[in-house]
């Protein structure tokens, strides 16, 4: 019983996060490759925010600088976010640049939606 255990436990996948599968690549019974993925898994907590601001504000924005960001509906509290990564190159066509914030959900309250940005000084 403990051998078929172990060669059960060897066999089983373990995800390297808390997340939601988003797409199935592999399926029972096909060959599993080290290289080629089985499954795509999205983290859900935390989450990442995509805000994309004016070339005036870059001078202004810090990589562990903090936010308020507000979700619309259907929680629309506001909730504390940083600053993990600020794009080195402002976009030349549309003056933009990307700041990605870390923004977290323990509570899985909110679902990946449109929000508002505000950040403190």
């Amino acid at each position: 019983m403990k051998r078929l255990e172990a060669t059960l436990e060897r066999r089983t996948l373990r995800a390297p996060a808390k997340g939601v599968i988003t797409s199935v690549d592999l399926h029972a019974g096909e060959y599993a490759d080290p290289a080629n993925p089985i499954a795509t898994l999205t983290e859900i907590d935390p989450l990442r925010v995509d805000v994309y601001l004016p070339a005036e504000a870059y001078p202004k924005i810090a990589v562990g600088a903090h936010a308020k960001i507000t979700p619309k509906e259907p929680a629309n509290d506001p909730r504390d976010a940083e600053v993990i990564t600020k794009d080195p190159q402002i976009d030349a066509s549309s003056g933009l640049f990307l700041v990605q914030h870390r923004l977290p959900i323990p509570d899985g309250a909110i679902p990946a939606v449109r929000c508002a940005v505000r950040f403190q000084e």
